[in-house]
């Protein structure tokens, strides 16, 4: 039942897990098969003095899916709420194919756009240089919609047509708003003990500011691909 649930919704909110420290690389290896990245088996969402990325600050984090310049690219991701009492620190959550579908419905010339033009991203600190390229949008050879990426702290356009750079940046700019729309995107509050599992190819998530001042946000999150969680629910059945 999980299981299904996460595939229809995209994602899937576990309550009442145990608060501690690393419990998550037990769970995660019990839904799918943890996958290690230079970031550690586990990683620890909270804000420190020298961070490499905006993850690791008390600044609001726009609508985006995780490590799109990986490949491949990490196909689900998992929260565990550690602790988060501090001020503001709520959770954003953003279906990525209902909103590709209202594109291509309302504005089928930037669904086209986006569909089509693959761009650059980027990930480097003094360790690491990673690259990918990929569409906003990625279409399955039928046409439906196979995955979302969007980061724009991480991207670089392509060289284009003036024109066509232009449109592109309008569709962009539109898939962006809407990704942080009310219209699309729900926002709660993690508790101790949640922990909230994302389908990187479909669900964008984010999260507001908050205040350091008051109390502490500390999130552990790792990633499993979906060939691990898709055999043990096959198992299942």
């Amino acid at each position: 039942k999980v299981l299904k649930n996460f595939y229809k919704y995209g994602f899937i909110i576990i309550k009442n897990a145990p608060s501690i420290k690393n419990y998550l690389y037990k769970f995660a290896n019990v839904f799918g098969i943890l996958r290690k990245t230079n970031f550690g088996a586990l990683f620890n969402v909270k804000s420190v003095r020298k961070a490499s990325d905006l993850a690791y600050t008390s600044h609001a984090l726009s609508a985006h899916t995780d490590n799109p310049y990986r490949r491949p690219i990490p196909g689900i991701q998992l929260l565990h709420c550690i602790k988060n009492d501090s001020i503001g620190g709520h959770s954003t959550l953003t279906d990525g194919f209902s909103v590709a579908n209202y594109i291509k419905k309302k504005y089928p010339k930037y669904f086209k756009l986006l569909s089509s033009v693959k761009i650059r991203f980027t990930y480097q600190d003094s360790k690491t240089i990673l690259e990918n390229w990929g569409e906003t949008i990625e279409l399955s050879s039928d046409g439906s919609i196979k995955r979302v990426r969007l980061s724009p702290r991480l991207d670089y356009v392509p060289v284009l047509k003036k024109e066509k750079l232009e449109e592109f940046y309008k569709a962009r700019s539109l898939f962006i708003k809407l990704c942080n729309s009310k219209s699309f995107m729900i926002e709660f509050k993690l508790k101790p003990g949640d922990i909230m599992i994302m389908d990187n190819y479909r669900t964008l998530h984010g999260r507001t500011s908050y205040n350091m001042a008051v109390g502490e946000r500390h999130l552990q999150g790792c990633y499993v691909d979906h060939d691990s969680v898709e055999s043990n629910m096959k198992n299942l059945k």
